[in-house]
């Protein structure tokens, strides 16, 4: 059903801050738009998770 599903992950410093940035290319013919739909609430979800992580990590000091 999906030809191509290629996530791309990029880090990057501006200005002091670490700017994360995920990209994704996705190749799903007729079912394009119902897999965009589903990439777009996972990804997001998954984007709040590990920014819920990294606060957590970095208030212990990155100590586990």
């Amino acid at each position: 059903m999906v030809k191509v599903w290629d996530h791309t992950i990029s880090i990057s410093m501006a200005s002091r801050r670490t700017r994360y940035r995920d990209s994704v290319t996705i190749d799903a013919g007729l079912f394009k738009l119902p897999v965009w739909l589903f990439a777009e609430v996972f990804y997001r979800h998954r984007r709040r998770h590990r920014q819920c992580r990294r606060r957590l990590l970095a208030g212990r000091s990155f100590r586990f």
